[in-house]
């Protein structure tokens, strides 16, 4: 029997283990999976502090309601001491926890409203890096246009996100046994042969295709790929600036070597403003040797000296800005993908330059950031809220001990007129409380 026992331990050990190590894999590749969503997380609570304040007295006065109606907190002086005690303690943290955590939107003067930059053009309302989603982009009135530049194998810059054609062309239909090539292997010929507006009928990737006119639904079912130069026409006459990545070819491209030099060459020929050009790299990049000294180079990541590296811009996911990092760097930040009013409004706060955005027109006709206050207002809103939680919390406690005493009274003048006793344990305190 001894030694089952011995052996049943063991086992159960090997179970525990098991069951732990399972338990950190999972946390650890959760965490991994929607690390994205726990920055989102993180920066709403940032922001939607006071919000959550609000919400916090509400719950607080409820648990003191919870805590007057538990009987043995009546009964026994030294439990009752001690949870009260504590409550009080958490009450006070409570009081002055919006005053501790900083809040970018609470300040004496408002930073400029950083500029929309369409996102491969409108894509919450055509198809994404299409002539039509970036003429709604420039009907919204954004500063720029976003996209992603690839070559063709015969030399022609266009413009893809992805590395095949598969989701956003009907490449399937069109040439079946080369659909998951990538982009690059396909002549502007052929490119130009698949249609780019039917998937986005079809997938509806914005949940927004009701609002979609018989005429929109016409225009989108015509769009192509198009080339580099046709979207930088377009923006060139509109006056709008036009920011994007270069994609390297694949490293059997025949011009694999001297793709960037293309690309420059045909921005050049449109005749566009040099300045108007946003050239994003990942990193410091001779732009004169190019032949292009006066394009306006954006960094992919955080170089805390850019400006004296000749850059002139840092674009940078949402969840790596902060106050802190907006003023270390030397120059404008441009972030990406904003698609909400508060995220929006946070990285206003924080002093960016500029956001890329999904819903360009969405974020366009907002004048101000959400909760933006000076610190007056906001010391005045919240001192008179939680003076008002105060007033709450002492109205209920007086009200509890005053009923309790005087069902106390009420009995005890009971039972000399009946013969009972007094109560004294905290069953009795609760009959009496019903």
């Amino acid at each position: 029997m001894k030694e089952k026992s011995i052996s049943l331990f063991f086992f159960n050990k090997i179970i525990v283990l098991f069951a732990l190590a399972f338990c950190i894999g999972y946390c650890v590749a959760f965490s991994e999976l929607y690390s994205e969503n726990f920055d989102l997380a993180s920066l709403s609570i940032h922001l939607l502090l006071p919000i959550f304040h609000i919400v916090f007295l509400a719950v607080w006065i409820l648990l003191l309601l919870v805590l007057l109606n538990i009987p043995i907190l009546l009964h026994s002086k030294t439990i009752n001491h001690a949870v009260y005690g504590l409550y009080a303690c958490l009450v006070l943290v409570l009081i002055i926890l919006p005053f501790i955590f900083s809040n970018p939107c609470v300040s004496s003067s408002l930073n400029p409203k950083p500029l929309i930059i369409g996102h491969r053009g409108c894509p919450s309302n055509a198809p994404e890096n299409t002539l039509l989603s970036f003429e709604k982009a420039i009907g919204c009135n954004v500063f720029a246009l976003e996209t992603d530049v690839r070559l063709s194998s015969d030399g022609i810059p266009f413009l893809m996100h992805d590395r095949s054609l598969l989701r956003t062309t009907n490449v399937a239909d069109v040439f079946p046994f080369r659909m998951n090539d990538p982009a690059e292997r396909f002549t502007m010929s052929e490119l130009q042969q698949l249609n780019a507006g039917n998937w986005y009928l079809r997938s509806n990737p914005f949940m927004q295709n009701h609002m979609l006119t018989s005429n929109d639904i016409s225009l989108i079912k015509e769009q192509s790929i198009p080339t580099l130069d046709a979207y930088v026409r377009l923006a060139q006459s509109s006056s709008k600036s036009i920011i994007f990545d270069v994609i390297m070819p694949p490293s059997d491209h025949a011009n694999r070597t001297n793709f960037k030099n293309i690309i420059v060459k045909t921005i050049l020929d449109t005749g566009i403003d040099q300045s108007n050009v946003l050239w994003l790299n990942n990193g410091p990049l001779n732009l004169t040797e190019l032949g292009a000294p006066n394009f306006t180079l954006i960094s992919s990541k955080f170089i805390p000296h850019a400006s004296s590296l000749g850059i002139k811009g840092l674009n940078l996911p949402y969840s790596k800005i902060s106050d802190e990092t907006a003023k270390e760097a030397t120059v404008p930040i441009i972030s990406y993908v904003i698609n909400t009013y508060w995220l929006y409004s946070l990285l206003w706060c924080d002093g960016v330059w500029a956001t890329t955005s999904n819903y360009p027109c969405s974020l366009v006709p907002y004048e101000r950031p959400i909760f933006s206050l000076t610190p007056l207002q906001f010391d005045a809103i919240w001192l008179s809220l939680d003076a008002f939680f105060l007033v709450c919390v002492i109205v209920v406690a007086y009200y509890y001990r005053y009923n309790i005493y005087f069902l106390r009274n009420l009995f005890y003048h009971n039972s000399h007129i009946c013969g009972t006793e007094t109560p004294e344990t905290s069953d009795d305190i609760t009959m009496i409380s019903q």
